[in-house]
């Protein structure tokens, strides 16, 4: 079996849902905590981590997670029989949500990319297999991080979203070579190359299986 990342509170299984969520540009402050906390008895809620777990076919979060995403979060992981959501939300101005939109697809499977926004806020959803270890400590590609969690996948996400923000696309373009059903239709734009962040690319396409 392999690890994917390690996850506190909680043990993911296959008839089961987990959610993972991250605040990186501001804490939960009390009321926030108690907000978040409310939602489950089965919520580990910390400064800037909330963790949930519910066993089952037919328990899971009582309100849409993306609305957690608007008002608290920055990052996001959900398991579900093996299937997984990552999400990253950010500030964005309008001209690059369109940028983000570009990259939006429904591939085989339903996997792929969609963006959503609320007022400002750019939410991009990504639903994908996970079938590879994600390390704690990511390798060096020139950014680090300010705040790095013991959660590998958590971070791969924080640096993916800083690149977002940089309108850097790479990790969008990858997803969609991974997941299009017809790389040959609808081609998003190529995004440049850097010199920084491509281990950050690497190994996001090195977790991310295939059907």
């Amino acid at each position: 079996m392999k690890i994917l990342s390690e996850k506190h509170g909680f043990t993911s299984d296959h008839s089961s849902t987990s959610y993972q969520f991250l605040a990186i540009d501001k804490p939960l402050g009390k009321d926030a905590r108690a907000d978040v906390a409310a939602l489950s008895d089965r919520a580990i809620v910390k400064t800037r981590r909330a963790g949930f777990h519910f066993p089952g076919e037919w328990s899971d979060l009582p309100v849409e997670w993306r609305g957690l995403m608007v008002s608290y979060f920055d990052v996001m992981y959900r398991e579900s029989y093996s299937w997984w959501t990552l999400a990253i939300a950010f500030n964005a101005a309008p001209e690059q949500i369109l940028e983000l939109k570009q990259y939006a697809f429904d591939g085989t499977d339903d996997l792929g990319t969609s963006v959503s926004q609320s007022s400002n806020r750019a939410i991009v959803t990504i639903e994908c297999i996970v079938d590879g270890y994600c390390p704690r400590n990511l390798p060096d590609d020139g950014d680090a991080l300010d705040r790095p969690t013991t959660d590998g996948l958590l971070n791969l996400l924080m640096r993916i979203r800083r690149q977002l923000i940089a309108r850097d696309y790479r990790a969008l373009y990858a997803i969609w070579e991974i997941y299009a059903r017809d790389p040959g239709k609808a081609h998003p734009p190529v995004p440049p190359a850097h010199k920084n962040g491509q281990s950050t690319i690497e190994l996001l396409r090195s977790i991310l299986g295939r059907i």
